[in-house]
């Protein structure tokens, strides 16, 4: 139950940790999109980060964009830049929001691994438990950036790693 309740305070924190200032980086990431837009090209103008991230991103800010017009606030997608100017955090949230869902799947398997290492469940949701805590992915599954996402995906490999070594066909899902 302990366990359980430090899983629990770690997610509300790293939700709150979204609404920490945005961190210069976050506008080239947030450019891409828009240059994606602008000039109807998949080729990101700033390669400062990988672009598999600012792809990943594209779906989520374009649904947020579309409620927000629907909504009527901004009004227009001319005043969109503007908006996100004047409000930064609320035009980075959707983008921050994929790396807190990228933080959880970490999470996931990072219990998953050690549970399959020493087939015992508490030790898999401990290891999720201490993980979940650590201030480093607190602040950075706050940030609209590619740090957390390529550490999903790392962590994702290393389960497949550890069933390819046990002889397992690795699951796809």
């Amino acid at each position: 139950r302990q366990l359980l309740g430090v899983l629990v305070v770690a997610m509300v924190a790293h939700v709150l940790a979204t609404l920490q200032p945005v961190f210069s980086d976050e506008f080239l990431v947030l450019g891409n999109l828009w240059y994606f837009a602008q000039h109807r090209t998949i080729i990101p103008e700033h390669t400062k980060y990988p672009a598999l991230y600012s792809y990943l991103v594209v779906p989520v800010v374009g649904v947020f964009v579309a409620l927000s017009l629907a909504s009527g606030y901004p009004p227009s997608m001319h005043e969109f830049p503007e908006w996100v100017t004047y409000h930064p955090e609320m035009g980075m949230w959707p983008a921050r929001l994929v790396s807190l869902v990228c933080w959880g799947v970490c999470v996931w398997a990072v219990g998953r691994i050690a549970r399959e290492m020493f087939e015992d469940a508490d030790l898999g949701l401990l290891a999720a438990a201490i993980f979940a805590a650590a201030l480093g992915t607190l602040q950075y599954s706050g940030f609209a950036l590619p740090d957390v996402t390529m550490m999903m995906f790392a962590t994702l490999s290393l389960t497949h790693a550890l069933q390819l070594a046990r002889g397992d066909r690795p699951a796809v899902s």
